[in-house]
């Protein structure tokens, strides 16, 4: 899913899959949450026509198109206490409508080490925090700048007024 499409810093690790797994079909969708984004108008002008969808929505189209049983995600319980109390409802990490969550007992140590062992791509950290992916935050926006200029130009012209958030930083760090 994402949340702007063809950034440079994420398709590699699509490249990557294609060319690991060539029998493997990778299908990219919009997030659901950019559904709520471009409706309410957060950094762009807003379209009360966007209709809002979950991430089921998401999960049901994609089974509908694809004819497949089962759906793989990576949400574990480390992620915080929503996702545990979700993720403790589901017995060996499968609910009873096919969605698996093999990560579910995995922290994040647990998978940068996976990732080591099986000489895997490791996720990008936008920081030394943990990232949670492409999103309206200082950190990433600041990495972008740094390693994908034309990455964040991509969302800054799908987005335009989040550029507020380096100007924010811009101005603070002049000041200092």
């Amino acid at each position: 899913m994402y949340f702007v499409k063809d950034l440079e810093h994420t398709d590699k690790y699509l490249r990557w899959a294609k060319t690991k797994y060539g029998n493997a079909t990778i299908k990219q969708v919009p997030h659901w949450n950019l559904t709520y984004i471009l409706r309410s108008g957060m950094f762009c002008a807003p379209n009360p026509k966007v209709k809002l969808m979950k991430l089921a929505d998401i999960d049901n189209a994609i089974r509908a198109n694809t004819d497949i049983d089962y759906s793989f995600f990576g949400m574990k319980k480390a992620d915080g206490m929503n996702r545990r109390l979700m993720l403790n409802t589901y017995e060996n990490g499968i609910s009873n409508t096919n969605k698996v969550y093999p990560l579910q007992d995995w922290t994040n140590s647990d998978i940068l080490m996976y990732c080591e062992q099986k000489r895997l791509p490791k996720p990008i950290r936008y920081s030394k925090n943990a990232s949670g992916g492409v999103g309206f935050n200082l950190d990433c926006y600041l990495y972008l700048r740094e390693h994908y200029p034309n990455d964040l130009q991509k969302i800054l012209k799908t987005f335009p007024l989040s550029e507020k958030i380096l100007i924010d930083y811009d101005n603070k760090n002049q000041s200092e």
